[in-house]
């Protein structure tokens, strides 16, 4: 199932040259995947970029997810503002 979901949301992420993979990890049912961008571009921007890959990365996940894929703000420092997105299932 981590494949099912990962996949379809990492192939949108890559689609997209400016929000970059960082890392992914799965365990009991929980899918995150690390974001990064440049500190060059306005969060706000690359959200609607990640929520926009989230959406099309939506038609390719299986039907019946009992919640869809989020993604959340993390700042863990000044070089990038990634975002993880996060399945829970």
């Amino acid at each position: 199932m981590v494949s099912s979901i990962t996949t379809p949301l990492e192939r949108q992420f890559w689609a997209n040259q400016r929000i970059g993979v960082d890392e992914f990890t799965s365990s009991f049912g929980t899918s995150t995947i690390t974001l990064q961008f440049v500190l060059d571009r306005p969060i706000d921007v690359a959200a609607q970029d990640v929520q926009a890959a989230i959406n099309v990365a939506g038609g390719f996940l299986p039907q019946n997810l009992p919640n869809p894929p989020k993604y959340n703000k993390v700042n863990p420092g000044r070089r990038a503002d990634p975002y993880a997105v996060d399945y829970f299932r």
